[in-house]
């Protein structure tokens, strides 16, 4: 799976994050951004919601008719069978009334054909205090942490997205 993120940070998380840290008013912006970028990565995966907007392309090897996504797609942009067959509009549904969405194709293809679906996500309007707790939480043991994040912390950051479901 890619993903390319195509909007800014949610407003006012960045300053947050440096209050949460007591960092100077000149730290690095690059470290900081970065950290909340991967934290907020990690909590859209295992919520699989879209704090910001984003572009995703998921592959799939499989002979079946449905695709489950990743995340609820605002619209798709291209489904390519081998990179290359175009399918069109009308020879696949798009099931995003809810979590989780899938695609469903008029046709089986071949077991070793690969579907690439390329779709857009926009961000959530309005994230919880949780989720917003979350990544501020985990961007500081990224940031504390740069030589990996104890088993413990992230266990711990786990059970915490798992009671926010």
């Amino acid at each position: 799976m890619k993903i390319n993120n195509t909007g800014s940070l949610p407003n006012g998380w960045k300053e947050l994050l440096e209050k949460n840290l007591r960092l100077p008013a000149n730290y690095s912006d690059d470290l900081i951004n970065h950290c909340l970028e991967s934290a907020i990565s990690y909590v859209e995966k295992h919520l699989k919601i879209a704090i910001v907007n984003k572009n995703v392309v998921e592959t799939f090897v499989r002979n079946q008719k449905s695709f489950y996504l990743t995340f609820v797609p605002t619209s798709v942009s291209s489904l390519k069978i081998n990179n290359e067959v175009q399918v069109a509009d009308e020879d696949y549904t798009l099931y995003s009334n809810g979590f989780p969405s899938f695609i469903r194709l008029e046709k089986t293809f071949y077991a070793d054909d690969i579907l690439e679906i390329d779709y857009h996500v926009s961000a959530s309007g309005n994230v919880n205090s949780e989720v917003k707790n979350a990544v501020i939480m985990l961007a500081s043991l990224y940031f504390n942490n740069p030589e990996g994040i104890p088993h413990l912390d992230l266990k711990r950051i786990n059970i915490h997205l798992k009671s926010i479901k």
